[in-house]
C-alpha cells in the first residue's frame, strides 16, 4: 500500500451511491422480477466510468470502482455462490430495539422499496458453499482496469472491496453446516477466490468486516461479550487462512459498527476486539474515527499499538451528518491519531502511517526533530495531555507551551499566542520550559492545583 510521502493521501470506504436507473435495476431483482442481465451489467459498467473521474475530482487519491456492479457490499454474493436458497430476516438491532418510538421511525426508512435491503429477504445456506465461476469477479477486475486506462494516473492507488467469511455467516443463516466454524471455512475457501482475484489484478485488496464489530448487537445481543469476541477470533482465523497466498501489505482490513444513523449505544468498546482484530495478517486497519460514539477509541492503539509493518487507516470524516465539516475539525481528528500511532511526519487524511516508534514517545520526538531543525533544543520539565494544565503553566511562567492553535485560544491572561510557522508535528502535549527559569514556591502551588483538577475531572 501507498504511503503519504509528498503530500497527505485521500481515500474512502469503497461503496458509493449508484445511478437511481442502476438501483432500480436492482430492486427489481431483488424482489423477484425478470431483468435482463445483459441490461445490469451495461448500467454498471457505465455507472463505474462516470465514478472513477467523480472521485479524483473529490480529491481522492486512492479510488475504486465504487462497488457500482454490485447491489450491495455482500448481497451480489447471491448471485456468485453455491448452496444459497430459502428466506430468513436478520435479527433486530439492539440500540434500536431500546427506543419503541425510533425503532417504528427506522423500520419505515429501512424498509424502503426503493433500495435492496440488508436485513429482509435474505438467503440462507441450505448446501455446500462454493465460488461459482472466477469468470465474474475477474471480469469485474478487468471493467476496472479498463475505466482506469481511459485516464491514466487519475489515482495513486486502486483497491476493490469484497467482504470477510464473518459478515456473510451472519447475514446468510447458515442452514446446512453442523458448526459455526465449518460454515466459516466453507465461506473463507469461497471468498479465497475473490480475495486473490482482486490483488492478482493489481489492486489492493479491502476486506469489509463490519462483523468485527457490528454483530455485537445484532447476532450476539442477547450474549455474553465473551462469546461475541470468540466469533471474532474466529472470522479472523479464517480471514488468514483465505489470505494465505496474499501478500500482507496489499490488504486493508475495514471494521466498523455499522455505517447507520442510530443510537450506537450498545455498540462494542473497541478495547474488547482490538486483541483479537490485531491478528489479522494485513498490512493495514480501518477504523471509523469521526463519529460520535467512537471518535475517542484511536487512544486504544497507544496500549495495544499496530505491528511495524501496518498502517492504520482512520476514518476521520463522518458519512452520517449533512454537515459539511470544517477541514480543522478534519486536521485535529488527524493530529490526534497520528500522535498516538507515532508517526506524525506521514499522515494521510484517511490512512495514517506508523513506523516503529513506542507511542507514548512520539510527540516528544516529534516537537523534539522539528524544534532541533531550527536550531532550538528546548529542556522539558514535564509532559501533560492536558492543555488546561499547559495553558496554566504558562501563565505562572513557567515556560512555553506548544498547543494547537485552537486549544491554545484565546491567549490567558498575561500570555501572548504565537504562531509556528512550517513546524509539522503531531497533537501537541508537551511543555517545553527556559533553562534559565526554575519555577517559584507560589507558581509550583499553582501547577499542582491545576494538575489535581485535572485528575479529578
Amino acid at each position: 500500500m501507498r504511503r503519504s510521502t509528498d503530500r497527505i493521501l485521500t481515500t474512502h470506504t469503497g461503496s458509493l451511491p449508484r445511478p437511481e436507473s442502476l438501483t432500480r435495476l436492482f430492486v427489481r431483482r431483488a424482489l423477484g422480477e425478470s431483468v435482463d442481465p445483459k441490461e445490469i451489467a451495461a448500467a454498471g459498467l457505465d455507472a463505474v466510468r462516470a465514478i472513477v473521474p467523480k472521485q479524483a475530482q473529490a480529491g481522492i487519491d486512492v479510488g475504486n470502482n465504487g462497488e457500482q456492479q454490485r447491489d450491495s457490499f455482500f448481497l451480489y454474493l447471491k448471485e456468485r455462490l453455491t448452496g444459497l436458497g430459502g428466506t430468513w430476516q436478520r435479527p433486530s438491532r439492539a440500540d434500536v430495539d431500546r427506543y419503541p418510538v425510533f425503532k417504528k421511525r427506522w423500520l419505515q426508512q429501512t424498509s424502503s422499496q426503493a433500495r435492496v435491503s440488508p436485513n429482509e429477504g435474505l438467503p440462507m445456506a441450505i448446501g455446500d458453499v462454493r465460488y461459482k465461476n472466477p469468470a465474474a469477479i475477474e471480469t469485474e477486475c478487468r471493467d476496472f482496469k479498463d475505466v482506469l486506462a481511459l485516464t491514466p494516473n487519475i489515482f495513486v492507488e486502486s483497491f476493490m472491496n469484497a467482504p470477510s467469511p464473518g459478515i456473510v455467516a451472519a447475514a446468510i443463516k447458515n442452514e446446512h453446516y453442523d458448526t459455526l466454524q465449518g460454515y466459516l471455512q466453507a465461506l473463507g475457501e469461497a471468498l479465497r477466490v475473490e480475495y486473490e482475484a482482486i490483488v492478482r489484478a493489481g489492486f489492493v485488496l479491502q476486506i469489509d468486516a463490519p462483523d468485527l464489530a457490528l454483530e455485537r448487537h445484532i447476532s450476539y445481543k442477547d450474549k455474553p461479550v465473551g462469546e461475541f469476541v470468540a466469533f471474532v477470533e474466529a472470522v479472523i482465523t479464517e480471514i488468514n487462512r483465505a489470505l494465505r497466498n496474499v501478500p500482507a501489505d496489499r490488504v486493508r482490513l475495514h471494521a466498523c459498527w455499522g455505517n447507520s444513523e442510530s443510537p450506537h449505544d450498545c455498540d462494542v468498546p473497541l478495547e474488547e476486539i482490538l486483541p483479537a482484530i490485531l491478528r489479522a495478517k494485513v498490512g493495514g486497519l480501518f477504523l471509523p474515527f469521526a463519529g460520535p460514539r467512537h471518535a475517542h477509541e484511536f487512544r486504544c492503539f497507544a496500549k495495544m499499538p499496530l505491528n511495524a509493518d501496518q498502517v492504520l487507516v482512520a476514518g476521520v470524516i463522518d458519512p452520517l451528518t449533512n454537515i459539511v465539516e470544517h477541514p480543522e475539525v478534519v486536521a485535529d481528528r488527524i493530529e490526534r491519531v497520528a500522535a498516538v500511532i507515532g508517526d506524525p511526519s506521514r499522515t494521510y487524511l484517511w490512512i495514517l502511517s506508523r513506523t516503529p516508534v513506542m507511542p507514548e514517545l512520539a510527540y516528544r520526538q516529534a516537537v523534539e526533530s522539528a524544534l532541533a531543525s531550527r536550531g532550538v533544543r528546548p529542556r522539558w520539565a514535564f509532559e501533560s495531555g492536558s492543555t488546561n494544565t499547559l495553558r496554566a503553566a504558562v501563565q505562572q511562567k513557567l515556560g512555553i507551551a506548544i498547543l494547537p492553535r485552537g486549544a491554545a485560544s484565546p491567549a490567558p491572561p498575561g500570555t501572548v499566542i504565537r504562531r509556528l510557522h512550517d513546524l509539522v508535528i503531531a497533537l501537541p502535549v508537551g511543555l517545553a520550559t527556559r533553562t534559565d527559569a526554575a519555577p517559584a514556591p507560589p507558581a509550583l502551588a499553582v501547577l499542582v492545583q491545576a494538575l489535581r483538577r485535572e485528575l479529578a475531572s
